[in-house]
């Protein structure tokens, strides 16, 4: 359940270096002693950078670690909404088929998506695609070519390399911190991608890692907020429960921290 705390306590939850040992005084507010924080946090974006502004000098290695994980969930790089499944833009490749009565009429090579947002397509000539999802190009390429063809089934696809996050029409999760290859990983086309999935891409962790103080920073901009996921890899291993191997969104950001020595 989504728990809302205050500010300070929230700073200490995110902040806090992950796994210290409690009297770790960073912030002003800590944790009482054996004191659970909630599981999922929303953070409320203009709250934490009012709580920041006098602080970031004073951040250890690992506070500032967390704290950019925040930053770029903030500012939801990757992120797809979840009700559209896909955004193609700029420089974005696609190609489409049309067919009719199940005779394919129309097929097209590749063709990048020009800097006006558009593409220019047999018979029907320059449409926007820009900023659409996939299944809308559909829609509108439909419409388009009902004016030459009765019926016609139009089917787009993204033709570009789906492995490239910086060109996936379904955005991209990033994972920061304690593993061997951190960065951008592109969301396949199903959309389905686990914690432990992204940490097998990121090519595991390294022999630092704190496992069982993961964090998932999850963008949502229509709120100007992040939520904050502790996930304990160690006990979802222990207990073999794959539903609690949490699905990944576009836009979430992955922090692995270091253990405390």
């Amino acid at each position: 359940m989504k728990k809302t705390i205050p500010v300070l306590s929230l700073l200490t939850s995110l902040l806090l270096p992950l796994g210290a040992q409690d009297g770790t005084q960073v912030l002003n507010e800590l944790p009482k002693r054996g004191e659970k924080l909630p599981d999922r946090v929303k953070i409320a974006l203009p709250a934490v950078e009012e709580g920041l502004q006098n602080r970031k000098n004073k951040l250890n290695k690992e506070e500032k670690a967390a704290l950019a994980a925040l930053t770029l969930a903030s500012n939801a790089r990757g992120y797809v909404p979840e009700e559209m499944g896909s955004i193609m833009k700029q420089g974005m490749e696609m190609a489409l088929t049309v067919r009719v009565n199940g005779e394919v009429e129309i097929t097209t090579e590749a063709q990048r998506i020009n800097a006006s947002g558009e593409i220019s397509a047999p018979l029907v000539g320059s449409v926007t695609v820009a900023n659409f999802s996939l299944e809308q190009i559909e829609q509108r390429m439909t419409s388009a070519y009902q004016e030459y063809f009765r019926d016609p089934v139009v089917n787009v696809v993204f033709a570009g390399d789906e492995s490239n996050p910086h060109s996936s029409p379904w955005g991209y999760v990033t994972v920061i911190g304690s593993v061997e290859s951190s960065g951008p990983l592109a969301m396949p086309s199903t959309r389905i991608l686990s914690i432990t999935g992204a940490i097998k891409l990121a090519e595991g962790f390294t022999d630092v890692a704190n496992k069982d103080g993961i964090r998932i920073f999850r963008p949502i901009p229509e709120e100007n907020s992040v939520e904050r996921i502790k996930v304990n890899i160690d006990m979802l291993g222990k207990r073999g429960n794959q539903a609690e191997d949490i699905l990944l969104r576009p836009g979430d950001v992955v922090f692995v921290p270091e253990r405390i020595f």
